[in-house]
């Protein structure tokens, strides 16, 4: 049987993860086995009610037969999840459930505002359509209990709003495809809501020792990103593309004391939320991929962000980079109209005038760019010639002989460097934002398939 839950936390402390590591290991004291890894799964980040990091869990409960593999580390032992499994009966499911709903009123921070925890079970996967309306746009908590309806077996406890409840049934619904892998250690309970003790240095030797692991460091900016700035259960997160190392990268870091490890499964940097479109189809609370070219200079704002619109076939959108991504901001600054690039990022929930938030560029082509040094001199006067205005050409002094604007003497900008993708600060980045050199993500969304004509007309 599957298990989903959601939004059992808030700003003020309390965290899913651990309320999902609690039943986990309420199964096995049960005398019950998980199969494959707890699942930690992101959905839509630019809904307006998502919940803290919009992450949701869930577990397949089973009696586990045949390998095992680790999955976690409970009192220095390890725990561990079977490949495959038997399904449970109606009777031990019923008995287990009044456990976990002990859980969820023991663990759940309720009564505060925006918390509204949910409960989902299914016999199965739930259809991935499910999914990804859940990462891409919005579902509402009818819709996902219209879906639990529809499969045979399935249940929900829901509270509250009954927001939680689209996020413990997407969970149950991720396909899997894409997947990375994230190992979270706890503090001990008494530590709650007191500063963390994570050595910085050992990260960083971790994230030398295992270059499977990503995000532990950002070396440039000289920032810890394993840890949280809430008052939450977390210690620190190590995640990584491969499993088989994870736990061991993880008992590596020096820190305080750890209560519990737990190896999660999730969706985190795969760009699963964002999606292939055209200029003319996005709408507001969507992360769409655009192809198409610059159509006006880049424009420096106040605080170091910068705007600039891209022009595809089938109209024109105002994009921003922001001043934390650092990088990104720099080679937007470079890029001048008639660039061809793809471009993706999130637009703002309820926004009148659609504007595109970079979470990454790739530039695809480079028109020739020169950078001029002096107007032109008129060959029979031996004079300068006097500047028309922007792209109006020259004009002689004195013989007024008209020149066009290249005319002017100039030497070409190598811009050669600006070519690939290039993403924010590794500190500025989403949890869903896909990995540099994703192939898989490169050639799933990145496709020019909405490119301006040749003739340059929109």
């Amino acid at each position: 049987m599957w298990l989903g839950v959601d939004d059992t936390d808030s700003p003020t402390g309390g965290c899913t993860t651990w309320v999902v590591s609690e039943i986990l290991r309420g199964a096995l004291d049960a005398g019950l086995d998980i199969q494959g890894y707890p699942r930690l799964v992101r959905l839509n980040p630019n809904v307006p009610f998502k919940t803290r990091g919009n992450a949701a869990l869930a577990l397949h409960l089973v009696h586990g037969t045949g390998p095992r593999r680790p999955v976690g580390i409970w009192g220095g032992e390890t725990v561990r999840a079977f490949l495959r499994g038997r399904p449970l009966s109606g009777g031990e499911f019923q008995a287990f459930l009044g456990r976990v709903l002990r859980v969820l009123r023991r663990e759940a921070r309720w009564g505060e505002p925006g918390t509204d925890p949910a409960l989902a079970w299914a016999p199965r996967l739930l259809p991935s359509e499910l999914y990804w309306s859940a990462v891409r746009t919005e579902v509402t908590p009818q819709q996902a209990v219209e879906c639990l309806g529809n499969v045979p077996g399935s249940g929900y406890v829901s509270y509250g709003s009954g927001a939680g409840i689209v996020g413990a049934a997407a969970a149950i619904a991720w396909p899997g495809q894409r997947r990375t892998w994230e190992v979270i250690s706890y503090r001990k309970r008494s530590r709650w809501g007191t500063p963390r003790s994570v050595s910085a240095e050992s990260v960083q030797k971790m994230a030398d020792q295992y270059p499977e692991t990503f995000l532990s460091w950002d070396e440039k900016h000289h920032r810890l990103l394993v840890t949280p700035h809430t008052p939450c259960p977390i210690l620190f997160g190590v995640r990584g593309r491969a499993p088989r190392r994870l736990l061991d990268a993880s008992c590596s870091v020096e820190s305080e004391a750890v209560d519990r490890r737990v190896l999660f499964v999730s969706n985190q940097a795969t760009g699963d939320h964002v999606q292939s479109l055209p200029v003319s189809q996005v709408a507001p609370g969507m992360t769409p991929a655009l192809s198409g070219a610059l159509a006006s200079a880049p424009l420096s704002l106040r605080g170091g962000h910068v705007r600039f619109s891209l022009k595809d076939d089938t109209g024109e959108i105002p994009c921003l980079a922001f001043e934390p991504g650092k990088e990104l901001v720099g080679v937007v600054r470079e890029l001048v109209p008639g660039d061809e690039i793809s471009v993706w990022g999130s637009v703002p929930w309820g926004a009148k005038d659609p504007v595109l938030r970079l979470e990454g560029i790739q530039v695809r082509s480079l028109r020739s760019h020169m950078l001029k040094r002096r107007n032109p001199v008129c060959p029979t006067c031996h004079r300068s010639a006097n500047s028309l205005g922007r792209g109006k050409g020259y004009r002689c002094r004195s013989c007024r002989t008209r020149f066009p604007p290249e005319a002017a003497e100039g030497s070409a900008v190598d811009r050669s460097h600006l070519l690939g993708i290039h993403l924010p600060a590794e500190s500025a980045r989403r949890h869903l934002a896909a990995l540099p050199g994703d192939t898989r993500f490169r050639l799933a969304v990145l496709r020019p398939s909405h490119r301006l004509r040749a003739d340059g007309s929109g």
